[in-house]
């Protein structure tokens, strides 16, 4: 993020190559899915701190398309689209995160959001 903050003008973007991979299982590349949903997870983690240091973050997660630059531009067009994540299949365009976002109390259960929120605070370091 120091990059960005240095080098960028206000209100930069960076737009994270996913993968449909990343959000479904691909059993054949275990190895390509993981990695593709470490990019997902690196994206949910900067969509917090980033845009408090100037930078918003997104990520484009294609699969078979022509659009990934078109989508990208969109993407770091405009702040409001910090946290967003599009999958591509063909000329359409989905935002996978914001629902992945709305139904995580009734998959992940909201005790254990509380207890991550309140672990996400937690800033020490163990000797």
């Amino acid at each position: 993020m120091s990059y960005f903050q240095k080098n960028s003008p206000p209100g930069g973007g960076l737009v994270l190559t996913c993968s449909t991979s990343g959000y479904n299982e691909r059993p054949n590349l275990p190895l390509y899915s993981a990695a593709k949903h470490g990019v997902a997870g690196l994206m949910r983690a900067l969509r917090h701190e980033a845009p408090k240091q100037g930078v918003n973050v997104a990520l484009i997660a294609p699969g078979g398309t022509e659009y990934v630059a078109t989508a990208a531009l969109w993407l770091a067009s405009d702040p409001a689209h910090n946290g967003k994540g599009l999958t591509l299949i063909g000329s359409v365009a989905t935002e996978v995160e914001g629902p992945l976002l709305e139904t995580q109390p009734t998959w992940y259960g909201q005790y254990n959001l509380d207890m991550a929120a309140k672990a996400a605070n937690v800033n020490y370091v163990r000797k």
